[in-house]
């Protein structure tokens, strides 16, 4: 009987398996010594490296050729430890004398073999590079054969960078170097055709110059143009449904697909990369002849030669004035993942508590907890149908306190507390201190992609709602808050303005006592309120004296715990807030602590708006025994 190859290990030598060769190439080792090399998939796709030794290539050479199905039965599995790696299996298939290979009629599985990854996993450097990876993209810069020895023009010394685009108009440099060199340069200059594609199988990913570009690696690579495969036929649809201007959507909910009934209609909710949303309506006559009847929730589709109408549904799926409607003539086609976000419009509780006659027209997306869930119940009486069965629960608000990573359809309500720009080349990013109406902080990061468009939307101590944002570990060594995670703005995150909480959260100010106590977190900047007074000199430490970064100003806080005794002055206090400041060890004593600002992530904040300063406002100036320092 025939094993998975997800099975094979290194438990036993009598396995027996049924695989096609999806590469061939051969090596020669740093002494010397030559073998032969495959790439090996069973019918489910699951892939394994094989190797036939030196002495024994004559007996099993002959009898493999690429694409060919084989029946392998007995041979040895060894743990692969190379650094570059043709598939993820942990072993290596090592051919032995006792080794039996055998043709085997070819099967209809693994008609599509290119497992390709997306051009902006390799441009982000989200892939792992010990993994050799597949491409295929149409060339927009061939580029020029050159040789690294003009004075040799043999491939041993080619080299060719040229580079391929995908149908979302990302760009990658490849580099082909020895005879993949030379095979480009020729079958380029044979190639015709509007568009040339160029499939890239086992290439390796490498960092130059601050990007990432793939390269080949040794023999195994493979480089092909216009290859005649299913990939390329959908990659040259793709392309031609683009350049005419076709419609790409994503099929959010779709039901009574296909109709249960003759005079039913099937009913979807569209999305567009976008996040724009629109109802689509199949009459049951567009379902005969090219009308596909296993459309999938979550999948991603070519939509032509379709009608535009008023919306008429009764009850509305999205905002959009129009929709959709089907025709005999309407095709969908699957199209490959354009983007994996679920594209979630969430509204804030109280509005769905308080929504107008005209929003309660509307279907909406919403996140929370659920806290109760009732029994089923019947709709019909006495009925069976599954359709007349219902449940009835309870959702809690999200919280910040609950976000975990994995998940990206979140939905929060927050005030910014801080916001400020983090200097990078070429532009510069947003970083933010949110806080929810519970009082959790979190830190959150818009990167230079979107930060110029938030940074005018966004504002300091305003409420709003985000949506459909990344989570992701915090492992800063300092952080803002004390919170294990960060949010990340992605491209399809939605944030609006959003009315605040009926009660505001109560700052969290750090007491001074945990800080002289050191009971306080040091690697979280903390927020502090006082009274300011005995303010220190200006000076600038910088050696250069023009540079600003240098100057530097010592202040100190009278403790929030005041003695009544001390009342010298009828002067008013300038009560302050420190808000993210750096709780700092002085050297000279385990109890000399001051606050340090941390460059413009801190912020001084004089008379504050907040009820922990109510009292201080009306103080006269005192001077107390206890003080801290702040820098």
């Amino acid at each position: 009987m025939d094993e998975d190859v997800n099975d094979l290990s290194p438990i036993k030598v009598c396995w027996s398996i049924q695989v096609k060769v999806l590469n061939k190439w051969r090596e020669r080792s740093d002494r010397g010594s030559r073998s032969v090399c495959m790439v090996l998939a069973d019918e489910p796709d699951h892939r394994i490296e094989a190797k036939i030794k030196h002495k024994d290539i004559f007996r099993f050479d002959s009898k493999i050729k690429d694409g060919d199905w084989i029946a392998i039965h007995h041979f040895r599995l060894k743990t692969v430890t190379e650094d570059r790696r043709t598939t993820k299996h942990d072993y290596r298939i090592i051919f032995l004398e006792s080794t039996i290979v055998n043709p085997i009629p070819p099967k209809d599985a693994l008609e599509h073999t290119l497992s390709d990854v997306s051009f902006p996993e390799i441009m982000n450097d989200t892939i792992d590079k010990n993994y050799l990876i597949s491409l295929i993209g149409f060339v927009v810069d061939p580029g020029e054969l050159h040789y690294f020895d003009p004075s040799r023009k043999i491939y041993d010394f080619a080299v060719l960078v040229f580079k391929i685009q995908d149908t979302d108009n990302n760009v990658i440099e490849c580099i082909a170097i020895g005879s993949f060199a030379e095979q480009f340069n020729d079958e380029w200059i044979r190639a015709r055709g509007d568009r040339i594609v160029c499939v890239l199988q086992w290439w390796g990913i490498h960092r130059t110059s601050g990007r990432n570009v793939v390269q080949t690696v040794g023999k195994c690579s493979r480089l092909d143009i216009n290859p005649d495969i299913p990939e390329v036929e959908e990659f040259l649809e793709i392309l031609a449904a683009e350049d005419a201007n076709e419609t790409v959507v994503k099929i959010l909910s779709i039901w009574n697909h296909p109709p249960k009934h003759p005079n039913d209609h099937t009913t979807m909710i569209l999305v567009d990369e976008k996040g724009t949303r629109i109802d689509a309506v199949v009459p049951p006559d567009s379902y005969p002849r090219n009308f596909p009847r296993n459309l999938k929730e979550g999948k991603w589709y070519f939509l032509w030669k379709f009608d535009v109408i008023p919306s008429s549904l009764p009850e509305r799926n999205s905002r959009h004035p129009y929709q959709l409607s089907f025709n005999r003539k309407t095709t969908m086609a699957y199209y490959r993942q354009k983007s994996s976000s679920e594209f979630l419009q969430c509204v804030d509780f109280p509005r769905i508590n308080n929504a107008s006659e005209e929003e309660k027209k509307f279907v909406v997306d919403v996140v929370g907890v659920v806290v109760t869930v009732s029994p089923i119940g019947k709709l019909l009486e006495g009925g069976s149908d599954l359709d007349s069965s219902y449940v009835t629960f309870t959702l809690k608000d999200t919280a910040v306190s609950i976000l975990k990573p994995l998940i990206t359809g979140w939905h929060i309500r927050v005030k910014i507390l801080r916001m400020f720009t983090v200097r990078l080349f070429p532009k510069d990013a947003l970083r933010l201190v949110l806080l929810d109406d519970k009082g959790f902080k979190i830190d959150c990061w818009i990167n230079s992609d979107f930060a110029s468009h938030y940074a005018e939307l966004l504002q300091e101590d305003q409420w709003f709602s985000f949506t459909q944002f990344r989570v992701l570990a915090n492992t800063d060594s300092v952080r803002l808050t004390n919170c294990p995670f960060r949010i990340s703005v992605l491209g399809t995150t939605v944030i609006v303005g959003a009315d605040p909480p009926v009660v505001e959260p109560c700052s969290d100010f750090t007491p001074f006592c945990s800080i002289v106590d050191r009971t306080v977190d040091e690697t979280v900047l903390v927020d502090m309120v006082g009274v300011l007074f005995d303010v220190g000199i200006l000076v600038n430490v910088a050696t250069d004296s023009m540079d600003l970064d240098g100057l530097r100003l010592t202040f100190r806080r009278a403790a929030l715990e005041f003695r009544k005794n001390y009342d010298s002055c009828a002067a008013r206090p300038l009560v302050c807030v420190l808000r993210l400041w750096k709780v700092d060890r002085c050297f000279d004593g385990p109890n000399n602590v001051r606050n340090v600002n941390r460059g413009l992530i801190s912020k001084f904040l004089p008379y504050p708006d907040v009820p922990e300063a109510a009292g201080l406002h009306t103080m006269p100036s005192w001077i107390v025994g206890e003080t801290s320092g702040a820098d």
